[in-house]
């Protein structure tokens, strides 16, 4: 079990191998833990293997979306900045509706958007999307990744096999940073 917190989210980006440029965006100001997460949702990019296909190009962009309210602010922005993730520049992309959605290769779900997980997971363009959320049972409940707080430390938990099914693979460097649960075991712990 591993847990990161300002400091050790350099080890997750130097273990990526992604440089996080910092660029100026006129929107809300994200708070430090939300920031901390933002920069993880585009490093998370650069652990995932995606199945052969899914890139249209080599230098197709790597989509990440927040579906919801949104938490980030700027910060999703200044996270992505212009690098480029193995090659692919990044695109952030933001979803309100569910009929909204397009294919995606992160999607961060929104807290707000809790009841309508079961519906979003269904929903065409999210089945190889590496979903990521910090409510309570994300993970348990078929999402991918789940941050979670402990005191003023950033966790994340994998639901490995929601992972497999998806035809995704995660870096061995990004789950040994992890807490892998398997849902068929049990509640998740809050």
């Amino acid at each position: 079990m591993h847990f990161f917190g300002s400091r050790g989210l350099a080890g997750l980006v130097g273990a990526a191998a992604v440089i996080v440029s910092v660029t100026a965006a006129a929107q809300e100001p994200a708070g430090p833990d939300d920031k901390i997460k933002a920069a993880c949702l585009v490093n998370f990019a650069g652990f995932v293997t995606w199945p052969s296909g899914t890139f249209a190009k080599p230098d197709s962009p790597i989509i990440i979306a927040v579906f919801g309210a949104d938490p980030f602010g700027a910060a999703l922005e200044q996270a992505a900045g212009t690098d480029t993730i193995n090659g692919h520049p990044v695109v952030i992309a933001r979803f309100s509706r569910l009929q909204e959605i397009t294919p995606s290769h992160v999607l961060y779900v929104s807290r707000s958007e809790n009841d309508r997980l079961p519906q979003l997971l269904r929903q065409r363009g999210v089945a190889s999307a590496l979903t990521v959320g910090e409510t309570p049972q994300f993970t348990h409940r078929g999402g991918m990744i789940r941050f979670r707080m402990k005191g003023e430390q950033v966790q994340f938990e994998i639901n490995a096999p929601a992972v497999q099914r998806a035809g995704l693979k995660i870096s061995s460097k990004m789950l040994k940073l992890a807490i892998v649960v398997e849902p068929a075991e049990g509640p998740a712990k809050p």
